[in-house]
């Protein structure tokens, strides 16, 4: 029988941002080890490691596969924390693919969203489970940035999270951030079927809402962004989520739309930074670090926009 907890929180641990004891200990010190639990999917730790315990039972999920479950006390950075379970994941899984992963195990009846590369701030888990006291299914936060933060960390940021950074209003919204975002376990059963393909923000949250479900942004719920990828990792990382998105969304689009989108492929990274910048701008914060970090969100705008464009054309539509 399965148990049921009030929060599970799901960590993406990827090899370009390792978790850290003192990630792990500040987010310990909010968690009620009674009701809650954190479930880490971590690609630092290798499949068929010998960390792995063999007692554990091996758990059937969607590829990557998930592998044997790993006891708190198999590693020192987990030992002193019986809530949390830590997955091996492969290293070729995407963070949203980790996420899709976590969910599956979660026991939770709110499931929040995190990774390694975003400290929550304090109050984060109380911010929460006070928000979910409110009747929406999706509840996500602001996401702010470290200092002392590099100017590759600063656009990457801006590339991601420029509509996540305060200050703003809480409001209903189409779209949350997969790095801080929590949902009601009911929502989430509506989105099953999408899941098996990862949690692609666009994707779920169109789903929630042809299903009737609301989503709210709360600015009183932060995490930090700290470094994640160096400049070609993220390239990469862009490329290949354009990719999938691209791929993905082929089969929401009538042939004409399609045809309009790649033909429409050079102005869309100028039209992508234009909307950031805006945004940014109309914050009135950061705008040196946003002015000096142009040609660099330029580059990653460029870098999505191509993986976007090949995942049109390569993707397969809808079955008539």
């Amino acid at each position: 029988m399965t148990v049921r907890l009030k929060l599970s929180i799901v960590v993406a641990v990827s090899r370009a941002a390792p978790l850290s004891s003192e990630w792990l200990s500040r987010l310990g010190r909010q968690i009620d080890p009674e009701t809650m639990e954190i479930v880490i999917i971590d690609q630092t730790v290798p499949l068929g490691s010998a960390a792995m315990a063999e007692d554990f039972p091996r758990v059937e999920a969607a590829s990557p596969p998930l592998s044997s479950r790993v006891p708190p006390s198999s590693t020192a950075m987990t030992e002193d924390y019986p809530f949390v379970v830590r997955w091996p994941c492969d290293a070729s899984a995407r963070v949203p693919e980790m996420w899709s992963m976590g969910i599956e195990q979660a026991r939770g009846e709110i499931v929040a969203l995190t990774a390694a590369h975003c400290t929550p701030g304090d109050g984060w888990v109380a911010e929460i489970l006070r928000a979910h006291q409110a009747e929406y299914a999706a509840i996500g936060g602001a996401i702010e940035i470290q200092p002392l933060a590099s100017i590759i960390d600063w656009a990457i940021y801006f590339c991601r999270y420029s509509s996540y950074m305060t200050p703003f209003t809480a409001r209903t919204v189409s779209d949350l951030a997969g790095d801080n975002v929590s949902y009601k376990r009911i929502a989430l059963a509506s989105c099953e079927h999408i899941l098996r393909n990862g949690f692609w923000e666009p994707f779920i949250h169109a789903e929630l809402r042809d299903h009737g479900f609301q989503l709210f942004l709360d600015p009183a719920i932060v995490v930090f962004q700290g470094h994640s990828f160096g400049f070609l990792g993220f390239m990469r990382q862009r490329f290949d989520h354009g990719h999938k998105y691209g791929s993905l969304r082929v089969a929401t689009l009538t042939t004409g739309k399609r045809a309009r989108l790649i033909l429409l492929f050079p102005a869309i990274p100028f039209l992508l930074l234009y909307r950031c910048a805006r945004r940014v701008m109309s914050k009135r914060r950061h705008r040196i670090r946003l002015v000096v970090s142009l040609p660099i969100l330029l580059l990653f705008f460029l870098s999505w926009s191509l993986g976007e464009l090949i995942g049109h054309c390569t993707g397969q539509p809808a079955t008539p």
